[in-house]
């Protein structure tokens, strides 16, 4: 019973987060778009504002 109670619950969670898509009052919209090569397992990302390039005004970045 408590795996059934916890797998519903995740599935509710999943479907109410799935509701709320559009942004509240203080958000902005982010596009996410991940580009790979041959290392693609390699990962590394940067966030950085429309228009530059990596490494140029960088505001958040990350990797393994």
């Amino acid at each position: 019973m408590t795996k059934l109670s916890f797998q519903l619950f995740l599935l509710l969670s999943i479907f109410i987060s799935a509701l709320s898509a559009q942004c509240l009052a203080g958000e902005v919209e982010v596009n996410l778009t991940v580009y790979t090569d041959d290392y693609g397992y390699e990962g590394y990302w940067e966030i950085v504002p429309t228009g530059n390039t990596c490494g140029s005004g960088t505001l958040l970045l990350g990797g393994m």
